[in-house]
């Protein structure tokens, strides 16, 4: 045992040096093993499954999922709407766009006449639009 050699003790005391180092494990060693057995304090019991294998009270679980589910409804059903909003406001802007542009041509067309008709001299009078 070079270990005890290295402590420069007396012979006489080599064997006690020797029955103390292992006293000293076995209180460690017993010491160790029953902090490691040693239970902290009381967890709560979680039960997920009855014995039968049916779910425990899931009660709240099930209502969340049913919540959720209900919304991504709504949002399907308000994505679908705010679709046809877009198309109708696309064809409406294409209506007006169409109507705008007639318009225009009409303008045009009337401030040529007006033109021409006063290059040559005469006045025309508007024609009088009965109301529908």
């Amino acid at each position: 045992m070079e270990w005890l050699d290295s402590l420069n003790l007396p012979p006489q005391l080599a064997g006690v040096a020797t029955l103390i180092f292992i006293v000293a494990g076995a209180v460690f060693a017993a010491w160790s093993r029953l902090q490691g057995k040693r239970e902290g304090a009381p967890q709560p019991k979680v039960q997920e499954f009855y014995a039968t294998g049916q779910l425990a009270d899931m009660s709240p679980v099930t209502k969340l999922v049913e919540g959720v589910g209900l919304l991504y409804q709504q949002q399907v059903r308000t994505n679908i709407v705010l679709e046809r909003l877009a198309v109708a406001a696309e064809k409406a802007v294409e209506g007006y766009q169409a109507d705008r542009e007639e318009q225009d041509r009409e303008d045009e067309v009337e401030r040529r006449v007006a033109e021409r008709l006063a290059e040559e001299g005469v006045t025309r009078r508007r024609p009088v639009r009965k109301p529908d």
